[in-house]
């Protein structure tokens, strides 16, 4: 257990900024397609892990990716520096907060298209003490939370 990274990754939960009329959801809302279809796999191990669920009436995918774009939550920055574009046809894309442009730990948002707007689920992940990143195999880097 490491306190530190217990208290931070409650922090961003808690504190994740959305767009106005978002509601909490305690369970896992209906997307197309399914959250359960896609996820960030962290590259580091252990890690302080949490995930949240929101949803917004009326609203499309990819104007809720932009907001969340440009309202990062406090502390963070979007990892992210291209709008996204498209319209009602796009049904889902990710995007990251991190705490410096090339980090593996923060928030990895995943907005979806629902029957009557989108859901957003934010992904959480904070190093502890004692992480380990290991390289990709083959070499490379790693993609951050929301990049893939």
């Amino acid at each position: 257990m490491d306190p530190e990274a217990a208290a931070k990754a409650d922090s961003w939960l808690e504190g994740a900024v959305l767009p106005p009329g978002t509601v909490r959801s305690e369970n896992v809302p209906s997307t197309t397609p399914p959250f359960a279809n896609s996820y960030y796999r962290w590259p580091c191990s252990p890690m302080e892990l949490r995930t949240g669920y929101w949803t917004l009436e009326g609203a499309n995918v990819v104007d809720t990716g932009n907001w969340l774009r440009e309202n990062p939550t406090a502390g963070l920055i979007a990892s992210n520096s291209s709008p996204y574009s498209g319209g009602p046809e796009i049904d889902s894309l990710s995007l990251g907060n991190v705490p410096e442009w090339d980090s593996l730990e923060g928030i990895a948002y995943t907005v979806s298209r629902t029957s009557d707007g989108v859901a957003i689920r934010a992904e959480i992940g904070v190093f502890m003490t004692d992480t380990v990143c290991t390289p990709p195999p083959g070499g490379g880097m790693w993609g951050g939370p929301g990049q893939g």
